[in-house]
């Protein structure tokens, strides 16, 4: 008898615990609730051989892979994916124009959200699940999930982490190998592990600075 049936079992459980472990575990997990990611129900929800059948495509068969991408990755048109690619579940959005680099791992569960024109470099990880601090509970498995947002016109740099629960502003640029565990505010760069601001944007002198470097 796993710790779920004998918490059940207990006469003195208050109601919203009981109502909380007869729930469905994918429930639980959409609804950004503590969950088994072991349960049956989640299971089934992972799209595993969708991933593997992208994954085993060849780059030059590229209809056949926008098609899988499209499965994956609910989008607005223009997306450049780079296998390997790896996602959980599917609950992923993206905005216009966006572009996924090599080998990066979407841990979905609490769904990600990207903007128009995104860019994220190779070997990034976005996570939206974590675990109890507690190592009792630990050992349990439960999983919560939250989500993760990147607004418009955000660069990812190469081997970053971004972490549930995290919004990272339009414009902003993350600098490569960053760990960011908290909201990056827009138009600005931001680096290191924790990442923090180091730089404000100043998008009309910048801009120009292409603009004249491109005209020469």
């Amino acid at each position: 008898m796993d710790r779920l049936q004998k918490l059940l079992q207990r006469q003195d459980l208050p109601d919203n615990i009981r109502q909380w472990a007869e729930k469905n575990d994918l429930l639980k997990m959409q609804d950004l609730e503590w969950f088994s990611p072991g349960d049956k129900s989640v299971c089934d929800a992972r799209i595993a051989d969708l991933v593997w059948e992208l994954n085993q495509t060849r780059p030059s068969e590229r209809e056949k892979c926008d098609a899988i991408i499209s499965q994956i990755i609910k989008h607005n048109g223009n997306l450049t994916v780079i296998t390997p690619f790896w996602a959980e579940f599917g609950y992923i959005e993206a905005g216009k124009n966006c572009f996924i680099g090599y080998n990066c791992t979407f841990i979905d569960g609490g769904r990600i959200k990207l903007g128009n024109s995104v860019q994220i470099a190779p070997n990034v990880v976005l996570a939206t699940a974590t675990h109890p601090i507690d190592a009792e509970m630990r050992a349990t498995k439960l999983t919560k999930c939250a989500p993760i947002v990147i607004e418009d016109n955000v660069w990812i740099g190469a081997n970053s982490t971004i972490v549930g629960g995290v919004t990272i502003g339009k414009n902003s640029i993350i600098g490569a190998g960053s760990v960011v565990t908290h909201d990056i505010p827009e138009n600005v760069v931001a680096v290191g592990s924790p990442c923090r601001v180091i730089k404000q944007l100043n998008l009309d002198k910048d801009l120009k600075q292409i603009k004249d470097y491109i005209e020469k």
